[in-house]
């Protein structure tokens, strides 16, 4: 089994943790085999709830922290009278860890998109996410979790 892992910590805002759950969760369902996909801001703020311009924001901060990789931007489609560009291709920069056995204990499953918060709690416990995440992130994210 090949377990994924990428560092979510690494990024300072809530919103860029939210944003980079919500890429991995799509890329898991939409890349190719070299982990290449596209998800529109429109589709970014859906997902996370967040407006389309702070999506477009936090990704090319998530671009500049190197928790994303543009593969291709500014694509522009084939073919007379379309004039949208097309959506920018992404690839996360995520580690791939091979186990040797499965343990299901150790696997968070969920059929919501936006459940950052109980995978959060199902990973770390209280004491290291104290540690990891600042004041404000650590108090919503177990006020919420209650």
């Amino acid at each position: 089994m090949v377990n994924f892992l990428i560092s979510i910590h690494k990024c300072p805002q809530k919103n860029q943790k939210l944003i980079t759950y919500a890429m991995l969760i799509h890329s898991k369902r939409h890349a190719n085999l070299q982990g290449v996909f596209f998800m529109p801001f429109k589709d970014i703020a859906t997902t996370t709830g967040l407006v389309e311009e702070t999506a477009r924001n936090q990704v090319n901060k998530l671009i500049d922290l190197g928790v994303i990789e543009v593969v291709e931007r500014n694509r522009i489609p084939k073919g007379k009278g379309l004039q949208r560009k097309l959506p920018n291709l992404y690839r996360l920069n995520i580690k791939m860890a091979v186990e040797r056995e499965s343990d299901e204990s150790k696997m968070f499953v969920t059929e919501q998109m936006n459940n950052l918060k109980s995978c959060m709690m199902f990973y770390f416990t209280n004491r290291e996410l104290k540690k990891m995440l600042p004041r404000k992130q650590y108090e919503s994210l177990v006020a919420l979790a209650s």
